[in-house]
């Protein structure tokens, strides 16, 4: 792929990985220091918990799935639609997230750090399935050459 593209492409989903990391620490603190009257469920308590775990390991995933090399055009379709998959989830992802925020905002009831957290998993999510929509642009480009970038320094332009 174009190091161009490549390098462009992983700046956006690495970066809206790290906002999604950022939005799940920022829940994870406030649910836990604002919670009252006998604390969290456990079921909170383990969503919440389980959100910085899922924002860093998809960051860690998608670093090392980066280094991937496509050998020859029978992996290229393997990779496009990997990638395909990959949108999908984030832009349904960040559909759950903005209806979220919107319907808190519109009932007036919740503190201003969980209307944070709702929209920076959605711009997080935005940010990486444009990356991601960039990969998918570069494998279909024509003059893309048929292995991508296989060390971290080849992604960057």
């Amino acid at each position: 792929m174009d190091p161009e593209w490549t390098g462009q492409a992983r700046l956006w989903i690495i970066g809206g990985y790290l906002i999604n990391l950022v939005a799940s620490v920022v829940e994870f603190v406030g649910q836990f220091s604002s919670f009252t009257h006998g604390g969290l469920s456990t079921t909170t308590a383990v969503d919440v918990t389980l959100g910085p775990v899922v924002a860093a390991s998809s960051l860690w995933t998608w670093w090392w799935l980066s280094q991937l090399r496509v050998n020859d055009d029978v992996q290229r379709p393997i990779i496009r639609n990997g990638v395909i998959g990959l949108v999908v989830v984030l832009v349904s992802e960040a559909t759950m997230s903005f209806t979220s925020y919107t319907s808190l905002i519109s009932i007036h009831s919740a503190p201003t750090w969980v209307l944070a957290t709702f929209l920076l998993m959605t711009v997080g999510e935005v940010a990486s399935a444009i990356g991601f929509l960039a990969v998918l642009l570069a494998l279909r480009s024509r003059l893309a050459p048929t292995s991508t970038p296989t060390t971290s320094e080849d992604w960057d332009t």
